[in-house]
């Protein structure tokens, strides 16, 4: 499961790290629960992000660059959970593909429509990164999803430049622009 569980990359904090710690933590009490039920987005009390493979996926990964995550009992009862249901895990990531690919697409297109990016384009993105997530995580490839994510980022592209990264800094490290190059873009002509 060496996809699931990003190594630690720094010492580090950033915004948004308690709320990343409880969502785990819940994921880790719920994660049997959820994988047995035939629900995509497990709604969770207390927690505003349903627990879903990229959500749980997101934050592990964002959680990597504190010291502490190996530590996090939570991360190895998640990782013990997924290779007991591995099969349950995986029907759920390649159910959250395409829905994430038609949600990508769209927040693309009203980009598009709005003659570029603005500041919801810093939360959006996150959608993008769930999107290479699950995708590394699948062991399937749908060649219509992948299509659908190629034909958004070209659209992206037309509408963006290089830029500074687009999140905490404190998270760089965790998601380097060779892998998430649209972290690290801005509006075109800025």
């Amino acid at each position: 499961m060496d996809q699931v569980k990003p190594q630690p990359v720094t010492d580090m904090t950033y915004d948004g790290e308690d709320e990343d710690r409880r969502f785990v933590a819940r994921s880790a009490e719920e994660l049997a629960q959820y994988l047995s039920a035939d629900v995509l987005l497990w709604r969770m009390s207390g927690i505003d992000l349903p627990l879903c493979p990229g959500n749980l996926l997101l934050a592990l990964r964002k959680l990597s660059v504190i010291r502490e995550y190996a530590e996090l009992t939570s991360i190895s009862q998640i990782m013990t959970m997924i290779d007991q249901r591995y099969t349950q895990w995986q029907k759920k990531v390649n159910r959250e593909l395409p829905m994430r690919g038609n949600q990508w697409q769209e927040l693309v297109k009203d980009f598009h429509r709005n003659g570029g990016i603005d500041a919801s384009f810093y939360y959006s993105v996150r959608v993008r990164v769930i999107l290479a997530l699950l995708s590394i995580e699948s062991r399937t490839t749908d060649h219509k999803v992948l299509q659908q994510i190629n034909s958004a980022d070209e659209v992206l592209g037309l509408l963006v430049q290089p830029g500074e990264f687009a999140w905490n800094p404190g998270l760089r490290k965790a998601f380097p622009k060779e892998t998430y190059p649209y972290l690290y873009y801005e509006q075109a002509g800025k």
